[in-house]
């Protein structure tokens, strides 16, 4: 019952709050996956504790520092995009989270604008495939809504765009824009293939799992 699928992977909710949990300052939470600009997002909602309450800044903890917590603990894809510090969890009659009354989500984003024509060209695909452009190129793309099957889509792109064929792999590391931009810039002669136009070409084996499973 307490178990959740997010793009592509399950995970188990109550792993995510005992990680929470641990954190120095959290006195209860709540983690639920919620919609954001068409995109499924893990978000954290907590309290603190009275003595770590802060009324001149928007958390009373370090979300940096918990963040950092959480990717020590769990695998990348179980730590939240989204947290919002609450005064109170709410509850149902029967004193479960009320997870229909937990507030809307916002994701915030950095908005660093591209700086060059590579980085706009980018960042123009990556708004493509992730159905929106509000966001800059300091911003995690896996944060934003990225998944494999992004990834496996950005290859093609930047491929068909640029000449260059990055590892998926590779392209699975990177955080932001110009992480991607220095991918494109320093991709190698090996990386840069000119295909023969064939009628059919043969799916790669991840490509494949793709199909299968769809």
């Amino acid at each position: 019952d307490n178990q959740i699928k997010l793009r592509g992977f399950r995970i188990e909710i109550g792993e995510v709050e005992s990680s929470i949990k641990e954190f120095e300052g959290i006195k209860s939470l709540a983690v639920a996956l919620k919609n954001i600009k068409g995109n499924d997002h893990l978000c954290a909602y907590f309290t603190v504790y009275d003595e770590y309450k802060k009324d001149d800044a928007e958390y009373s903890i370090d979300i940096d520092k918990l963040k950092e917590h959480l990717q020590e603990k769990l695998t990348y894809y179980m730590v939240p995009t989204v947290y919002m510090e609450l005064d109170e969890i709410p509850q149902t009659a029967n004193g479960k989270t009320d997870v229909k009354n937990l507030p809307e989500p916002v994701l915030k984003t950095e908005n660093v604008m591209p700086e060059n024509e590579v980085q706009r060209k980018l960042h123009s695909m990556c708004g493509e495939i992730l159905n929106f452009k509000d966001f800059g190129v300091t911003d995690n793309l896996f944060s934003l809504g990225f998944s494999s099957l992004s990834i496996m889509k950005l290859s093609h792109e930047i491929n068909s765009e640029f000449g260059v064929v990055l590892a998926f792999k590779t392209l699975m590391d990177v955080e932001d824009i110009r992480d991607l931009e220095n991918l494109v810039n320093n991709a190698s002669k090996v990386d840069k293939i000119v295909y023969e136009k064939q009628d059919y070409y043969p799916l790669s084996h991840n490509q494949l799992n793709v199909y299968i499973e769809s």
